[in-house]
Parts: structure tokens; sequence; C-alpha cells
């Protein structure tokens, strides 16, 4: 009795042990597998906020600026989140400039009391950005046509259910816009896409 009672518990635990990994991983295959069925809406445009870390960067921050601005995407769905890291060159004193130049384009500028880096800086003005997509980009690093970020949010941003993205290398215009299991054909159908479609740095709020 004992001895049935003992191999009866070692079969259990066999089949636990072996079994639930097998099993997620074939229910996970299965699921994988399976259509998303998520279609392009040429119609969706998210809020977006464009995040520029800065440090020392007085040279360069209005040119950046001024790039920024002449993207063609809409103004009133766009904003500009800029964190400075305790420049000690006049780097917010100038972006406080740009904006009283440029009333018409929403700019909200992230003094840091100390320089902590550039993740924890980020990290910390997510929590002011108000968009649906968040974009980070450097201040040295220059978006080659005015179409660049609407091209990249409708080949990243391509429906409101679409919540967060897995990106590869090549660019769009210079923004990194290939995306995993989707491929980078601008009028390509996600219906058949097996891994889960996302919004890139760019995150879901």
């Amino acid at each position: 009795m004992t001895l049935d009672l003992l191999l009866i518990a070692a079969v259990g635990l066999a089949v636990v042990h072996f079994g639930t990994p097998l099993a997620y991983y074939y229910l996970k295959k299965w699921w994988l597998n399976k259509p998303w069925n998520i279609r392009r809406d040429p119609s969706y445009k998210p809020r977006v906020s464009i995040i520029v870390p800065t440090y020392s960067e007085a040279g360069l921050i209005e040119s950046k600026l001024d790039d920024l601005a002449r993207q063609d995407y809409s103004r009133e769905l766009l904003e500009i989140v800029v964190v400075d890291s305790a420049s000690t060159d006049g780097t917010s004193e100038k972006v406080e400039e740009w904006a009283r130049r440029n009333p018409g384009l929403k700019l909200k500028l992230i003094r840091e009391p100390a320089r902590r880096g550039k993740a924890f800086a980020l990290n910390g003005t997510l929590g002011y950005a108000s968009g649906d997509a968040v974009v980070v980009t450097d201040v040295d690093a220059t978006w080659s046509s005015s179409s660049t970020l609407s091209e990249a949010l409708s080949r990243i941003c391509i429906h409101a259910l679409v919540g967060m993205i897995s990106l590869l290398s090549p660019f769009i215009h210079g923004v990194s816009a290939k995306l995993l299991g989707i491929g980078d054909k601008e009028d390509r159908d996600t219906s058949s896409a097996r891994t889960p479609v996302s919004r890139i740095r760019v995150e879901e709020r």
C-alpha cells in the first residue's frame, strides 16, 4: 500500500515537473502563431511627447528645437519635453528663450537639480509626458525631413489598440521603425503578424 502511494506521488510529481513546461511551450507556440487581426488605421493620430535630454547643450539646443518645430505633425497633438541635467552653460535659459519665440508649440522644461545620468533623467521625465506615444531624441540628432516624425509614427502607431512595440534597426529618415514580425512596408497588413505589435519607446500611458 505504501509503495503504491509512493509510486502515485512520484508519477504525479513527474507529470507536474515535466508536463507543465511542455504544456506552456506548446500553448505559447500555438498562441503566438495566431493572427492578431490588427489592421492599419490611417486615421489614427496619437498625441505625441518628444523628450529631449540635455546636458551643457547651449550651442545646439535651439537648432534641435527648430528641427522639431518644422515637423509637419499636428501642433495640437505634439509636445516637446526638455529635461536638463543641471547644465551650467545656459542650456535651460536657451530653451526658455526659444519657447517665448515659439508660443504655438507646447514645450515643457524640466530642470534637474543635479546630473544623475541620462537613464535617470528619462525615467523621471516620463511622468511629465502627456502623449499616447513618447519619442526620445538627442540634441545632436537631426531629422532629415519635415515628415520624419509623421512617417515613423504611421508605421509604428498603426492603431489605437496597439500599446507597445518591438523594434529592430533600419531607419525611417533617421528614426528606427522596423516592426518585429511586421516588416517595413508601409502598406503591409498586420493581421497575420506573429509577434505582439506595439508602440515604442513609445509607451502606453
